[in-house]
């Protein structure tokens, strides 16, 4: 948090780590190491969420746990000093990687019709970096690469069980039926793709 004055309150930032539902953790020294990073370059207070992974503890779970942290935030935790007295609640950001970022959208929404019992509350923004987003059509990106295909489809089954395919709103946040992204409760989103990323259309057709 360099160059914020001690007695300022400053934005949060809520992150949810990728690893395809499977591996990764709040704790892995990729986010952990690139959390703190982030914290001292954007003086932002961040809250890294931990959430159950499959197969032991398959989809919904997941998401369960990321919507009880970011109720939580909102509550502001008398016994998290460093929250409650630097955070500015009225400034949240939501962000994510992988199925992080596919948690961040869910999380938005739910947020949206729900409401997060915060008072004041608000969700200014969210990032998706390379969200893990797909489809039942094939995609121009995926064409070249079938098997890669097949393994989104099989990991897909494997942490949602009894889930209708990729054609399922909570890998395809585009598909009929899904939820509209009119409905997300910020004015600003920002999605980042890889360019070798078979999904990175679907990323781009976010909007």
């Amino acid at each position: 948090m360099s160059g914020s004055p001690p007695d300022k309150k400053i934005p949060v930032l809520v992150y949810y780590h990728g690893g395809g539902f499977v591996i990764e953790t709040a704790f892995s020294p990729t986010y952990h190491n690139y959390l703190n990073s982030l914290v001292a370059a954007a003086g932002v207070v961040a809250v890294s969420v931990d959430y159950r992974r499959a197969p032991e503890h398959p989809l919904p779970a997941a998401y369960d746990d990321s919507w009880a942290a970011l109720r939580w935030v909102a509550s502001r935790p008398t016994e998290e000093a460093w929250l409650a007295e630097r955070g500015d609640l009225g400034r949240v950001f939501l962000a994510g990687d992988s199925a992080g970022a596919n948690i961040v959208h869910h999380m938005a929404l739910r947020a949206a019709e729900d409401g997060l019992g915060g008072g004041d509350t608000e969700i200014r923004g969210l990032l998706l970096v390379h969200p893990f987003f797909c489809g039942a059509e094939p995609l121009e990106s995926e064409s070249g690469d079938p098997k890669a295909r097949e393994w989104v489809e099989r990991l897909w089954a494997f942490v949602r069980p009894g889930t209708t395919g990729l054609d399922d709103p909570w890998i395809d946040p585009l598909t009929e039926g899904a939820p509209s992204l009119a409905a997300l409760p910020c004015r600003r989103v920002l999605v980042t793709v890889a360019e070798k990323d078979m999904l990175r259309k679907k990323g781009r057709e976010y909007r």
